[in-house]
Formats: structure tokens, sequence, C-alpha cells
């Protein structure tokens, strides 16, 4: 099997290179985020390596380009550019079997990916695209705020790419649910959920947690896409003991956020970190009591399998993967997303009861063990193998071949207690 990774981001497409390398079947990896520390596992020989989108990262902010150019504008023609580079390095290339693309990287570069590839996938880490803008403009018109809508160049691109490929690739049943909302045929879109960094994350000090003070922990971009407006209302509301709860936002502000701070202060209790170090994020992680991901959209949402490695019980909104993460309620807690009531009882609910939040800790960090990145990549390399067998059958034209929706759960890998079996509709 040969197969052709592309991103112009990191996103998970490194680690995606990663296990196609250590199963003999990357055949190239184009990337705007390869660093010198990939080379450990993935050979710069099979890398093309699009160094200038960094450079070009660098000079928007350095400069400050972005104080006077709308980012949306300046992120189009970053893209663009890696697309024009991904195509120079796809006409180098022998006819292969698979490319994988992110989202807006490759339009451009469809033409040749085609005369090359038999099969084009391009992966979608979040909800269709004008699903993911409407959640995010129905929050900003209910906050008075402005409506932060995407380039129609990057947009128009996106949806392109969507038709023009073979398959989409998911990581939830929530961002496969909104392509099937949209009418795609269900066998077009797959779900594999993606891997998380277990190990680094596992929790090596006792599970009980310092009694006498309450942490609540978020982490991630400062948004609200991530539903931060909703956590704050939430934490308003509790009006806790702040000699005795603090609720402790880890990531950049972004300016959604930070213009609804102007008009509505911090409330009582809450800090705001700026985003740190892996090393200090551990040790953030290790010190809570409990985390929380009240996302209005997030397509996945890595940072649960990192808190649930670190024995923190979980708050999680139905619009993330936690749906999929969960084998029931004994490994977390799911809220509507945006349901400010809702999030404020799970909030007290776990402020209030420590063997509770003993008892989601320990059963979670049980729960997320198995999703590690070797079952990503084992899960990954059996789907595509599934999707060249059907075209195989296709081409020779045999009539019984049914159609496959592919699920986090592919032939020859042992499926999982959520029932994610590879049939299931």
């Amino acid at each position: 099997m040969k197969i052709v990774v592309a991103a112009g981001g990191r996103f998970h497409a490194v680690r995606l290179a990663q296990e196609l390398y250590a199963r003999k079947a990357l055949y190239r990896f184009v990337s705007g985020s390869y660093t010198k520390a990939d080379q450990a596992n993935i050979p710069s020989a099979l890398v093309d390596s699009i160094t200038s989108s960094q450079v070009i990262d660098q000079i928007i902010w350095r400069t400050r380009l972005a104080s006077v150019i709308r980012p949306s504008t300046l992120y189009v023609a970053k893209d663009a550019w890696f697309d024009h580079r991904l195509k120079a390095a796809i006409k180098k290339l022998e006819p292969f079997d698979i490319f994988v693309g992110w989202a807006h990287y490759f339009l451009e570069s469809l033409s040749e990916i085609r005369k090359k590839a038999k099969i084009v996938i391009v992966e979608s880490g979040s909800c269709h695209i004008e699903e993911h803008e409407r959640l995010i403009v129905d929050q900003c018109r209910k906050l008075n705020l402005p409506t932060t809508h995407l380039s129609p160049a990057n947009r128009n691109k996106i949806l392109a790419e969507y038709a023009a490929s073979d398959y989409i690739m998911t990581p939830s049943t929530f961002a496969r649910a909104s392509f099937l909302r949209k009418g795609f045929a269900p066998e077009k879109i797959l779900q594999i959920p993606c891997g998380m960094d277990i190990d680094f994350f596992t929790n090596t000090i006792p599970l009980e947690r310092a009694s006498g003070f309450f942490r609540l922990l978020f982490v991630g971009q400062l948004q609200i896409g991530k539903g931060i407006h909703t956590l704050l209302e939430a934490w308003r509301n509790l009006r806790l003991d702040t000699t005795k709860a603090e609720l402790l936002l880890v990531g950049n502000l972004q300016k959604d956020v930070r213009l609804l701070l102007e008009r509505y202060p911090l409330p009582a209790g809450v800090r705001i970190i700026p985003g740190v170090s892996r090393i200090e994020l551990k040790k953030l992680y290790d010190s809570a009591h409990a985390f929380v991901l009240p996302s209005i959209q997030d397509g996945f949402g890595m940072v649960l399998g990192e808190a649930m490695a670190s024995g923190l019980p979980v708050i999680a909104s139905m619009n993330t993967g936690a749906p999929d993460i969960f084998r029931s309620k004994d490994d977390g807690v799911l809220v509507p997303a945006g349901n400010i009531e809702a999030l404020a009882d799970a909030i007290l609910q776990l402020y209030q009861n420590k063997e509770l939040r003993t008892a989601l800790g320990t059963s979670g960090m049980e729960c997320i063990k198995s999703f590690t990145w070797q079952r990503y990549g084992d899960s990954t390399i059996a789907t595509y193998r599934e999707l060249l067998n059907k075209l195989d059958l296709q081409q020779q034209k045999d009539p019984i071949q049914p159609s496959l929706i592919l699920t986090g759960s592919s032939i020859g890998v042992e499926d999982d207690r959520r029932g994610n079996s590879l049939l299931n509709s």
C-alpha cells in the first residue's frame, strides 16, 4: 500500500504519517509543519517539508500584519501557497494508492492527484464547514457580538474538496452526523476516533486529590466555539466560595471572548493562564479536581483524553468526541452544548461529591487506555485496505459487493464496547 498524506498545519497529520510509516505504508508526507523532532519517526527522505508555510506564519504575527489585514485573508493566501507547492510535489511522484489531504489545502492540486491516486480522502477534523459556521454565528448573535464568517474563498474551496473527494474522514459521531444532515451518502463519510498521548499524561500520583479545595480546569483556545461564554455564565451563576473553588482557563484568549469580557468582567474565582509547555500542562492536569470541555462545536477534543489519562472526572458537551469515548455514564458527564443550566448542575454535582469525582476519574482513566495512536493506526490502515478492496471489486463489476460504512473499528481490529462495528450505520 502506498499512501500520500498532505497538510499545511500540524493537526494529527504528523501522527497519521508516523503510524503509516511504522506499517510500511507511507509513500510521501507533504507537510507545512514537519520539524527536526519528527525525523526520529518519519525519515526526511519521505517528506516534502514546505517550511515557507511556517515562515509566512511568523511574518504575519511578528510584523503584526494580522492587525492590518483580516487574518482569514492571510490564511487563505498561505493555504493557497501550500496547495501550489503540493501540486508540484505530486507531479514528481509515481502512481500511488490513496491520497489523504486536510481540508482547504489541496483543491488546486486535485487535477494532479487524480492522475496518480486511486482514492482521494479529505480529512475533516471538525464538522461540516457550513454547520461549523452556523453554530458559531448563532452564538455570536445571541451574545450580540460581531458575527465571524469564513472567507467565501475558503468556504468554497472546502466545499469543493468535499464534493471532489471519494471519501470524507471524520473523528466523531458529532462530526459525521453533520455531513449526513447535509445530504452526503453515508458510505462516503468515514469515522475513526483519533489517538491520544495517553502515556505522557497518565497520572503517576494517587488519584485521590487534595481535599478542601476544588479546581475546575479547561484547556484550549478561549473562544466562543469552545463554549467559554457558557462556562463563564454557569460559573457566575453558581456563586461558589472562592476560598474553596476556582475555575482555571488554560489557553490563549481569542477576539470574540475578549470582546465579551469587555462587557462582562471575569466572574470571581476565575483565572486565565496563556498557553503553557507540555510539561507545565501535565502539572496543571495533576493539580486539578475536574475537567470541562463545553464546546459548541469540537470535532473531537484530544484534551478529553489528556484529562481522563490524568484521572480527572470530565464534563463535556455532546458536540465533541466525548459520546464516542465514554463507554457509559460511569466514564464522564455529558451535557447539551450551550445549555448553561445543565453545565452548572454538572459542575455543582462534582464540586459537592468527592466520591463521585474519584469514581468518574478512576473509570475514565481505565476507559481512555484503549485510545492509543497504535489503535488509531491499526483502524486507519484496515479502513484504507477495505476501501482499496472495495474499489477492486467495483472495477471487476461485482454486483454482490455491498456499500460499506466504515467506522472506528475496522476488519482485523478488535471492536470496542461502544458498538462501533465495521458495518454500523
